[in-house]
């Protein structure tokens, strides 16, 4: 009887996916487990050396909180629901994840420019309540490197900005008028592996821009101090460089800052 484990990954949008596919792959790596693994809109996954199989019926189950869990003992674990957004579950796998778990394309590495990533759309709750970062950050950064050119990655798809609120994403955008950028918006794989192919990135608070910065080859990774729940703990990477400095979040309607409560 071969082991297995299963897994809910329908949490949240793909970057928030990727949290619990990557743990229970690499659950199914390190114990030889045989895994099914689901399509993804960033990233694509490997065949699994243990192949497709479903457990056997009657197989017994086991409930996956960590990875400590998970025993030499055959059986069918079963992941327990959550975001798992802890770095240091994927840190040491890291090498594992991007040579057997994911088909990552081939990159050639951006090393005279800077890419950053802005989320707009999604994090814009009701202005008091925005998770959106205040771009004195961003700028605070920008201006401690030599580059020659700045990347801006943003959806400017979403409705929820694009049509309601053109005019105040383009006050937000005015903050970066005073360095030579280019915006890059195409679909969510392919901004996903520019922002990957740059050798300084700085990332947002998005779960989307934190893996891109993790599978990437950078030398230097700007991080934000905080993420979206007191839970998260995602900014201690290789090369990370966290920067508290200036860190906050805005009302994107009056660019006036925006208490974190949730920290």
């Amino acid at each position: 009887m071969t082991g297995s484990i299963t897994f809910q990954h329908k949490v949240g949008q793909h970057g928030n996916q990727l949290f619990v596919c990557l743990f229970a792959a690499i659950i199914a790596h390190t114990h030889g487990l045989s895994i099914r693994m689901p399509t993804n809109g960033l990233v694509r996954f490997k065949e699994p050396s243990e192949g497709w199989n479903e457990p056997p019926e009657g197989t017994q189950r086991v409930v996956v909180r960590r990875m400590t869990d998970v025993t030499d003992a055959l059986g069918h674990y079963h992941l327990a629901r959550g975001y798992y957004q802890h770095a240091d579950h994927f840190n040491k796998h890291v090498d594992v994840i991007r040579d057997v778990i994911l088909d990552l394309p081939p990159i050639e590495k951006n090393t005279k420019d800077v890419v950053l990533h802005i989320r707009l759309d999604g994090f814009n709750h009701n202005g008091h309540n925005s998770h959106i970062i205040n771009p004195e950050w961003y700028k605070a950064i920008l201006d401690t490197l030599e580059f020659e050119k700045l990347y801006i990655v943003m959806d400017t798809k979403s409705g929820r900005i694009w049509r309601k609120q053109a005019g105040d994403k383009k006050k937000y955008l005015d903050a970066f008028s005073g360095y030579n950028h280019e915006i890059i918006s195409g679909t969510a794989e392919e901004d996903f592996n520019f922002i990957r192919s740059f050798d300084t990135i700085i990332c947002s608070n998005s779960t989307f821009s934190f893996w891109a910065t993790f599978l990437s080859d950078a030398s230097r990774r700007f991080m934000p101090p905080f993420w979206e729940s007191r839970s998260a703990k995602l900014s201690h990477i290789e090369n990370a460089i966290v920067v508290e400095d200036k860190y906050g979040y805005i009302n994107i309607e009056t660019m006036e800052p925006v208490k974190i409560t949730y920290q």
